[in-house]
């Protein structure tokens, strides 16, 4: 899908003539598309694969007077899950920028709305979209640290393993991001040593401390959450431990009523097995008897 950048409205609508449009973003292009893009734009068809990579690292790379740097974006699936990091290509040609992507991230969407935003001025388009990144993966790490509260406030009664595999999941979106950020910080610095970009030493501050944040909000949270995680699992042991050790309490005191049924149902002569309270002493000694075994057992907190 190829979408280019309306400014009246600042929305992405489809593509009219390709080598007019300042700014085009492409989605998981046909192999028809791909071909469009390399005739209108002059983009080499590697910068293209280089781009569609979701495992790409960030680079830059020239090729032809065509700029391509690569930019390691949060993103998460439709399906839910783990939320992972995607390789976004950022071109720069001659005609304008063409921003290429697998899938459809969030980063475009907040990138538009940017008012200040102008696709002419290459060089801040780039550090906006770095920036952009990072202010997205801040926006993604705040939402895993709410699932992770809602998983913990599930776990303090849990006794399933449910819970703990859904923090292990979050703990690889960690992962992902701690990767992606080290990558873009990278990308960060080889930009900042480029000629090109040399007179845009605020913005490369902004960007700088913003990727710093997230990099750090990730290590904090991936440190507590490792140590949740083996918290939790002493947790739902302990919880399974107090649920058959009140099993177990209740088994015993359940088992006198059948042991002295049992005894008095033998067919031997016994005391007053003739008589018509016989029944009823029987279940008055078997509820006293229960009674005093689950009375010891409340006292020792067995039960």
């Amino acid at each position: 899908m190829i979408r280019q950048l309306d400014v009246a409205s600042r929305q992405l609508v489809s593509a009219g003539e390709l080598a007019k449009a300042a700014w085009m973003d492409v989605v998981d292009p046909t192999a028809e598309e791909r071909a469009l893009l390399c005739s209108a734009r002059g983009i080499p068809d590697d910068f293209l694969s280089h781009a569609l990579d979701p495992d790409e690292l960030a680079r830059l790379d020239d090729a032809a007077g065509v700029r391509l740097i690569v930019v390691r974006v949060p993103w998460e699936p439709e399906s839910g899950g783990v939320h992972r990091s995607v390789a976004l290509g950022v071109v720069l040609t001659e005609h304008g920028v063409v921003t290429i992507c697998r899938y459809r991230t969030d980063v475009i969407d907040a990138l538009r709305e940017l008012d200040a935003l102008d696709p002419d001025d290459q060089v801040r388009f780039v550090l906006r979209t770095i920036l952009t990144a990072a202010d997205r993966f801040l926006h993604h790490l705040r939402e895993i640290d709410r699932r992770v509260g809602e998983h913990e406030d599930r776990l303090q009664e849990s006794l399933r393993n449910a819970e703990v595999y859904a923090l292990l999941q979050l703990q690889k979106s960690l992962v992902h991001f701690e990767t992606a950020l080290a990558s873009d910080k990278l990308l960060l610095e080889r930009l900042r040593k480029d000629n090109a970009f040399g007179g845009e030493q605020d913005l490369f501050d902004d960007v700088e401390v913003e990727l710093a944040q997230a990099a750090q909000m990730t290590a904090t949270s991936g440190n507590i959450l490792g140590e949740m995680m083996d918290a939790f699992a002493s947790i739902i042991s302990n919880n399974l431990n107090i649920v058959m050790k009140v099993l177990t309490s209740l088994t015993i005191v359940l088992t006198f009523p059948t042991m002295i049924s049992s005894l008095y149902g033998m067919n031997v002569a016994l005391p007053g097995q003739h008589e018509r309270w016989a029944f009823y002493a029987v279940l008055a000694v078997s509820f006293l008897v229960s009674s005093l075994v689950a009375a010891y057992f409340v006292r020792r907190k067995w039960l």
